[in-house]
C-alpha cells in the first residue's frame, strides 16, 4: 500500500501486521501475570516513534488496531499503526503540516461510518482510502473530530464575530489605567463535515455571554453526543469558571444539528443558533484557576453513562487551598455525587506540573484514566464500583502533554501512549482484569 502526495509515494502497511513490521507487544497471554491495585495487567513499554513528538492524536478501529498520528517537533505528520501483531513502519503522510513551530494547532481523527480514516490538521484534512492517503475537503480548525452514526462531527471554537454571539463588557488594566472593553462570546461550535464542506452548524449556549475555554465530546451507542464545557468570564484580578454538561441526539442515524452553513459560505447574521443550553455541574463548583484548568470527558457505549474528571479548588485554612482530581458521572441527565481521584494533593499556588486527564470507557461503566502529577511520571488508575482505584505507575514522561493519549476497546483492553524523557514516541498495552 502507498500514500501518494503529488509525486510522492510513501509506504503505508497499514494491514501488513506481519514478521517484517517492527518489534511490538506481546500478545495477551504473554502480558505480566502480576496484578496490580488497579486490577490490570501492562505490557512492557513499546518504542513508536523515534522522533521528538509535540502531538499526537490515536483512534482504535472496529479490528482492535491503533491508529496514531504524531505531528513531529520538526513539524512533520506522522502516521502508524498498533496491534497485537506488532507495530507498522512509521510514515511521514505531510511534511511542515504547520507553519512553525510554535504555531497553534487544530488536530483531530477519526473513522467515518464506511471505515476510512479522516485527519484534520488547522485547514489541512487528509483521508485514507483504500490503503491510499489523500487530500480531502478542507474543513474547519476542528478541536475534536468524532463519529456519530452516518455523520462525521466536529468540535471547534469560534470567536463571536464570526456567529454574531452576545457581547459582554469586562475591565482591563492598561498602562496603570483601568480601562472597559467590548467583547463577543467565544462559543463552542459542532458541526457535520460533508464532501463538499461543512453544514449544520450548532453552537451550545448561544445565548450566554462567557467564553468556552476548554471541551470535551464523546458519543455513545445510541447516537447521542454527550459535551463537557467549562465557560466563564475574566477580569482585573478574579475569574468566573463554570463546567456544564449538554448533549445532542441523533435521528435516523444522523445528529440533530441546527440548519446553518459555514459564515465563509453564507452571510453570518442567516447562521441560525441552536436553542441547546449546557446545565451547570454542581459537584465541580470551585474549578482550578485558568491556567491550571484541565478536564476530561469518556461515556460507555452501551450505558451513556458519563464520566466527567475535572481539577478543583478544596479551599484550606491557613492555606490558600489545595488542588484536587474529582469525578462525576452523568446517567441519563441526572448527575451523580463526586467522588475524589486517589492522587496526592498539591497545594495552591505552588503547583507542580501536570497533564489533562484522558479517560476511556472500560465497559460495564467502568473506566480507564492516565494523567501525571509528578513532574516526569504517567499514572494509571482505574473507576469501578463507584471509586476510583490507586494510581499505577506507567512509566517516565517528557515535555509534550499534547501527545498523552488513551484508547480502548469498552471491554477492558486500552493503550496508553506518552512521549518518553527524551520525546519520542512510547506506549504500554493495559487489560483490565474483570
Amino acid at each position: 500500500m502507498s500514500a501518494r502526495f503529488g509525486n510522492l509515494t510513501f509506504a503505508v502497511p497499514i494491514a501488513l501486521f506481519l514478521s517484517g513490521c517492527a518489534t511490538g507487544p506481546p500478545a495477551l497471554s504473554d502480558i505480566s501475570n502480576a496484578k496490580t491495585e488497579a486490577r490490570v495487567q501492562l505490557s512492557p513499554q513499546i518504542a513508536l516513534l523515534n522522533v521528538p513528538v509535540r502531538e499526537a492524536r490515536a483512534v482504535i478501529d472496529s479490528d482492535g488496531h491503533v491508529h496514531v498520528l504524531a505531528i513531529s517537533r520538526s513539524r512533520d505528520l506522522y502516521y502508524l499503526a498498533i496491534g497485537p501483531e506488532g507495530v507498522t513502519n512509521p510514515v511521514i503522510i505531510r511534511a511542515e503540516v504547520t507553519p512553525h513551530y510554535w504555531s497553534p494547532v487544530n488536530f483531530g481523527a477519526a473513522f467515518d461510518h464506511v471505515g476510512h480514516l479522516h485527519v484534520l490538521v488547522n485547514q489541512n484534512h487528509l483521508l485514507l482510502e483504500d490503503g491510499l492517503w489523500r487530500d480531502a475537503q478542507p474543513a474547519p480548525p476542528c478541536g475534536q473530530l468524532l463519529t456519530v452514526g452516518q455523520d462525521l462531527v466536529c468540535a471547534f471554537l469560534t470567536k463571536g464575530d464570526e456567529i454574531g454571539s452576545p457581547g459582554r463588557w469586562d475591565w482591563f488594566a492598561f498602562y496603570g489605567l483601568v480601562l472597559p472593553w467590548h467583547f463577543r462570546s467565544t462559543k463552542l461550535v459542532i458541526a457535520r463535515l460533508t464532501p463538499d464542506g461543512s453544514s449544520g452548524w450548532t453552537v451550545i449556549d448561544p445565548d450566554g455571554n462567557r467564553d468556552v475555554k476548554a471541551f470535551s465530546l464523546a458519543t455513545d451507542n445510541q447516537g447521542t453526543v454527550h459535551i463537557f464545557y467549562i465557560h466563564g468570564r475574566f477580569f482585573l484580578l478574579a475569574e468566573d469558571v463554570q463546567p456544564a454538561y449538554a448533549h445532542l441526539d441523533s435521528r435516523a442515524g444522523h445528529l440533530s444539528l441546527e440548519t446553518g452553513t459555514n459564515p465563509s459560505q453564507q452571510d453570518r447574521d442567516q447562521i441560525v443558533m441552536a436553542t441547546n443550553t449546557g446545565k451547570a455541574i454542581t459537584g465541580m463548583s470551585d474549578l482550578c484557576p485558568n491556567r491550571h484548568l484541565s478536564t476530561a470527558l469518556a461515556v460507555d457505549p452501551e450505558s451513556g453513562t458519563s464520566m466527567i474528571v475535572a481539577c478543583v479548588i478544596e479551599l484550606s485554612f491557613p492555606d490558600f487551598g489545595k488542588l484536587v482530581w474529582k469525578s462525576v458521572t452523568i446517567r441519563a441527565g441526572t448527575e451523580d455525587p463526586p467522588t475524589s481521584l486517589q492522587l496526592h494533593e498539591q497545594d495552591f499556588p505552588i503547583v507542580r506540573r501536570f497533564s489533562d486527564p484522558h479517560l476511556a470507557p472500560a465497559g460495564r461503566n467502568q473506566f480507564h484514566a492516565v494523567m501525571t502529577w509528578d513532574v516526569d511520571t504517567l499514572y494509571y488508575l482505574c473507576f469501578a464500583d463507584g471509586t476510583w482505584s490507586t494510581p499505577t505507575v506507567l512509566g517516565s514522561i517528557g515535555g509534550g502533554d499534547e501527545a498523552i493519549q488513551l484508547v480502548s476497546d469498552h471491554r477492558g483492553r486500552a493503550l496508553a501512549i506518552w512521549p518518553s524523557t527524551n520525546g519520542s514516541l512510547v506506549a504500554r498495552w493495559i487489560e483490565l482484569m474483570q
